[in-house]
């Protein structure tokens, strides 16, 4: 039975097809990022879990495709005095064997991907301030919530519910628990969303 070995040609075709995954997946995680932006400006909680779910979702799809490549580079032998990245070897060792079309459509992609990548972690970088900063707010209510009347212990909100809200010495309304108690589940809802967006984007900025 004869044992095929793939050529350079073949190599080069997988490694095209891997730069346009990659330039895909970069341009999806550029447009979750502005939409991240737009709704840490707007408070938009849950939007900004959707935004992490659906980021959380394309960063594994490129950590694949990174293992995708390095067991293309593996079928690859490359020569021990080889001068180029192994990133680029399989362009290199192709270049007597293919149109100089196919090389200027990898570098294209390649260099397309390097952009969203800086412009992605640039955008993040300026996200995670933003988060930071939401954070800092939300805690901030929280303690004036606290400070604004007593709290008494509830099963439904161990940490305690208002017991007074207007002023001293008169008992909230119902009307008034049940509006501190919303601003409660608001700030804890966004809190959680600004945590996980600063959780997922770390691997982002880096």
């Amino acid at each position: 039975m004869k044992i095929y070995s793939p050529t350079s040609e073949d190599l080069l075709t997988s490694q095209i097809s891997l730069a346009v995954r990659e330039l895909r997946l970069w341009q999806a995680l550029y447009a979750l990022a502005r939409q991240e932006r737009c709704a840490l400006l707007h408070g938009r909680a849950g939007r900004l879990l959707k935004i992490s779910h659906d980021k959380h979702i394309l960063l594994e799809q490129l950590e694949k495709m990174e293992q995708d490549r390095l067991r293309l580079l593996n079928r690859y032998p490359l020569r021990s005095n080889d001068p180029f990245p192994a990133r680029d070897s399989i362009r290199q060792a192709a270049a007597q064997e293919t149109t100089p079309e196919r090389l200027v459509l990898l570098a294209c992609l390649q260099e397309g991907a390097y952009f969203l990548r800086q412009q992605v972690r640039h955008l993040t970088q300026g996200n995670c301030t933003l988060a930071s900063l939401a954070l800092e707010r939300i805690s901030a209510l929280q303690s004036y919530l606290v400070y604004l009347a007593p709290f008494q212990s509830s099963p439904a909100f161990p940490t305690g519910i208002p017991h007074q809200l207007a002023k001293p010495g008169q008992p909230a309304s119902p009307t008034d628990v049940h509006s501190a108690l919303e601003t409660i589940s608001n700030l804890r809802h966004q809190q959680r969303a600004c945590q996980a967006v600063l959780q997922l984007n770390q691997f982002l900025t880096q």
